[in-house]
C-alpha cells in the first residue's frame, strides 16, 4: 500500500478500472497505522461525476450481508501461470489489519493471471453474479501511475474538514487565509537520500518513482535530492517573481527555516506548521500561490496533479 502519495496513485488506477469493469467502486479506506475512512480526507459525491461509488463501511454495514455472501467472499491474488496461489489476501502487515477493520473474512482465494489493460477478460471471466465483488490484494494499477489517469485528480475533492484545519493553520502562521504564499515540498530524510542513490544520469531517460511530473526533462540526481543551496537560490527566485511574502514549507525532516529566513529577510514571513496528518500540509501545498516539489516524490506529485486537475496555479521544480 505504501505511504499516501504512493495510495492516491493506485486509487486513481482503481479508479478508473472500476470504471472499465462498469463496477461500482467500493472507497477503500486510507491506510495510516489504522484505517482512515476515505470521506475523513476527500468528499465521495465528487468522485460520482465520473464513476459510481460507495463507501466501504457504508457497503459493509448496508449492502455485503445480501450482495457479498460470506460464501462468496473471494480475496483475488495473482498467480503465475500454471503455479500454485502464491498469496494469502490477509497476510502480514498491513494487509491483515486493513481487512479485519472492515470485518473481512475470505472463504476462499482466487488466483489470476489477467493484466489490468485488458478490461474486457476481466469481466468474461468474473461476471458479478458469482463473483459480486473482485477484492484484490493490491489495486489494480501501476506506480508509477499511467499518464491517463492523471486527469482523474480533479475528481479528488478534500474534506471540509481538511479544508478547515488547513484554514486554522494559515489563520495561525499568517493571520490570514489568503493563499498568498509561496509553498515549497522538501524530501531530504535519510530514506530518501539512500533512494535517490538509484537515479541513473546514464542512458536513456528511465521514469524513477513519481517522476513524470517534470518530463520530458531528463533525470538527474539533483533533481532528487537538490543540495541546500539549489532549494534556497530557486526559492529566493520563485519569491521575488511572484513579489510574495508568505513561505511555507512542508518537508519529511529538515526545513531549512532559519536558512530561508536569513536568505529572504525580515520582510518574508518563513513557516513549517507541520501537521499531524500529511494530508493537510497537501492541501496548503496545493492552494499555495506557487508550488515548488520534488521531481520523483509521489507525495510532490499529488500536489502537482491537484493543482494541474484543478487550476490552482504554477508549480515548479526543484533541479530543473
Amino acid at each position: 500500500m505504501g505511504r499516501f502519495g504512493n495510495q492516491a496513485e493506485h486509487f486513481l488506477g482503481g479508479l478508473a478500472f472500476a470504471k472499465q469493469l462498469n463496477r461500482t467502486l467500493i472507497l477503500p479506506p486510507w491506510r495510516t497505522y489504522k484505517n482512515v475512512e476515505f470521506d475523513e480526507w476527500f468528499i465521495p459525491s465528487a468522485m460520482e461525476k465520473y464513476h459510481r461509488v460507495i463507501l466501504a463501511k457504508d457497503f459493509m454495514a448496508h449492502l455485503a450481508e445480501t450482495v457479498w455472501p460470506q460464501e462468496k467472499r473471494f480475496g483475488f491474488c495473482y498467480q503465475m501461470y500454471n503455479q500454485p496461489i502464491a498469496c494469502e489476501v490477509k497476510d502480514g502487515n498491513p494487509f491483515k489489519n486493513f481487512w479485519d477493520e472492515l470485518n473481512v473474512d475470505f472463504s476462499k482465494i482466487v488466483g489470476h493471471s489477467l493484466n489490468y489493460q485488458e478490461p474486457q477478460t476481466w469481466i468474461d471471466t468474473y461476471d458479478p453474479e458469482n463473483y459480486p465483488v473482485i477484492a484484490l490484494k493490491g489495486a489494480p494499477a501501476s506506480f508509477p501511475m499511467r499518464s491517463e489517469h492523471i486527469p482523474l485528480q480533479q475528481f479528488l475533492h478534500f474534506s471540509e474538514g481538511i479544508q478547515e484545519e488547513a484554514t486554522d493553520i494559515l489563520m495561525r502562521h499568517f493571520g490570514s487565509t489568503e493563499t498568498d504564499y509561496v509553498a515549497v515540498h522538501l524530501r531530504n530524510g535519510i530514506d530518501w537520500q539512500r533512494a535517490c542513490e538509484h537515479v541513473s544520469e546514464s542512458g536513456p531517460a528511465q521514469p524513477f518513482m513519481a517522476s513524470y511530473q517534470c518530463l520530458p526533462s531528463p533525470l538527474k540526481r539533483s533533481m532528487c535530492l537538490p543540495s541546500m543551496e539549489q532549494v534556497l537560490e530557486l526559492t529566493k527566485t520563485i519569491m521575488r517573481q511572484e513579489n510574495a511574502h508568505k513561505l511555507l514549507i512542508a518537508t519529511d525532516q529538515y526545513s531549512y527555516v532559519d536558512h530561508f529566513k536569513e536568505i529572504l529577510g525580515k520582510d518574508v514571513q518563513v513557516v513549517h506548521p507541520d501537521p499531524w496528518l500529511p494530508v493537510v500540509d497537501q492541501y496548503l501545498l496545493a492552494h499555495s500561490r506557487h508550488f515548488i516539489g520534488n521531481c520523483v516524490s509521489s507525495f510532490s506529485s499529488f500536489v502537482w496533479r491537484h493543482r494541474k486537475s484543478h487550476n490552482l496555479g504554477l508549480s515548479s521544480h526543484f533541479g530543473i
